[in-house]
């Protein structure tokens, strides 16, 4: 899972969505499952986003969808993250290697 999402800063819609896939590319049941997200912003200390849920709009084909929050890409630059996925409490980082992209780019002005 090597998806890249382009915004403009401020821009809340469209909510993001990924199909989660294990290591092997297999889609992950997300029956009973809780999804978090966690979120940094390229050469900035800490997190962005930590923890956050996530919606699960399909479990059973793995797809989660994200509803930007106000402040959420309040600032240009790439952002990059994982999601944090508990099934029967044992817990899966997703993806297992590497991670999402976000880009925000500045508004014109």
């Amino acid at each position: 899972m090597s998806s890249t999402y382009f915004y403009k800063v401020g821009n809340r819609i469209p909510k993001m969505r990924h199909t989660l896939r294990d290591g092997d590319g297999e889609v992950i049941d997300l029956t009973g499952a809780t999804v978090t997200m966690k979120l940094k912003l390229d050469d900035v200390a800490g997190l962005k986003l930590t923890d956050v849920p996530v919606t699960t709009v399909d479990a059973p084909g793995g797809e989660v969808e994200y509803a930007w929050g106000a402040s959420d890409l309040d600032a240009p630059g790439t952002y990059r993250g994982t999601y944090g996925v508990s099934i029967g409490g044992l817990p899966m980082t997703v993806p297992a290697n590497g991670h999402f992209v976000v880009i925000v780019e500045a508004q014109l002005s």
